[in-house]
């Protein structure tokens, strides 16, 4: 029995089949995305860290105040040459437990066409890393899925798709560094709330993300929605994975008294610095990602789970339903009189016993 996530994905599909409905799926008799001009650009991660606000700047619409929960489609479309160009945007709302959803978007056709985009919020440096594993975890594992389907069927097509991944190759990090075959993005959201913290705080977490980056091959960028010069960027970058336009220039700052940009391939170990309790430089990619978790999880420790408050949607303002919350009040108040009246038909049978 296929799970929510596989139930989402068929559904989903069918959708975007009826959306554009020239456009076949990967069973279909269509060709690839990238001869379809179409591109995928998934957005996750952090909750409550301005993915839809980015999205809908993007789209150039008004931004809807509103939360996202599960999945939601957006496009872009532009004219190229004469030719329709389609850039597909998938929003994961829901945090690092949804992560499971990045599967849908990439399939066979878009594998070759797409780019992630992973929140992280550094006002809650102790949620980062469950982002950032379940996501390159959820992804790794349906690139590996992906690739099989279309070794099968194009084997040329294989081949050029993991030639993207050979850019690292003259990297003196070359031995730590794991690229995708997606381009990926860290997008450092709550900025502001960030710079209040102490001046070996904020080194310490531009660090951890600068090393999760650098060994994933990845790029980041810092999003503030007040500041129209950071916006551009991240706008820029998504024309670029969307559209082709050209990668926009990303100059790198890693001080903590600026907004953390620093372009893919463009950092080092040495230049990052070793990480507090690290005594021995990594030689794998494994062991710098079993060394990176267990130094920011030390540092950051994950919240109790089952501590935290969870949503109840029989009082959350945001589920609100006139007709269902007035019935629900009616019964709480007859129940509330029922367990009255019982009472005093109790106390008052022992009184006359």
């Amino acid at each position: 029995m296929p799970d929510i996530f596989e139930l989402s994905r068929q559904k989903l599909h069918e959708k975007d089949a009826n959306r554009h409905p020239g456009l076949k799926d990967d069973e279909g008799e269509s060709s690839t995305g990238t001869e379809q001009n179409e591109s995928t650009i998934v957005i996750c991660g952090n909750q409550h860290c301005g993915k839809t606000t980015l999205i809908y700047r993007f789209l150039e619409k008004p931004v809807e105040n509103s939360r996202t929960i599960g999945l939601e489609y957006n496009f872009l479309i532009r004219m190229q040459n004469n030719n329709k160009a389609v850039c597909s945007i998938w929003e994961v709302g829901g945090g690092a437990k949804m992560a499971p959803l990045v599967r849908i978007p990439l399939t066979a056709k878009s594998i070759d066409s797409s780019a992630i985009c992973i929140f992280v919020d550094l006002s809650s440096p102790s949620d980062i890393s469950e982002a950032l594993l379940q996501t390159i975890s959820v992804v790794e594992e349906q690139i590996e899925v992906v690739m099989k389907e279309v070794n099968q069927v194009d084997h040329e097509r294989h081949d050029r798709i993991l030639a993207k991944t050979k850019n690292f190759t003259n990297h003196k990090d070359a031995h730590v560094i794991s690229p995708s075959i997606i381009p990926i993005t860290i997008i450092a959201a709550h900025y502001d709330q960030f710079q209040n913290y102490e001046t070996e705080r904020k080194k310490t977490l531009y660090k951890f993300l600068r090393f999760f980056a650098h060994i994933h091959g990845a790029t980041i960028l810092t999003f503030i929605p007040s500041a129209e010069g950071v916006v551009s960027k991240c706008k820029a970058l998504l024309s670029h994975y969307g559209f082709r336009d050209g990668r926009p220039s990303l100059q790198q700052n890693t001080d903590v008294m600026k907004p953390l940009v620093v372009p893919a391939g463009s950092d080092s170990l040495e230049a990052i610095g070793t990480m507090s309790g690290v005594v021995n430089p990594p030689s794998t990619h494994k062991e710098a990602l079993r060394q990176w978790k267990e130094a920011i999880e030390e540092h950051f420790p994950q919240e109790d789970k089952s501590k935290k408050k969870s949503v109840n949607v029989t009082t959350d303002k945001q589920f609100a339903e006139y007709e269902i919350d007035a019935t629900v009040e009616q019964r709480k108040r007859e129940l509330e009189l029922f367990i009255r009246e019982k009472k005093n038909r109790r106390a008052l049978d022992e009184k006359n016993s």
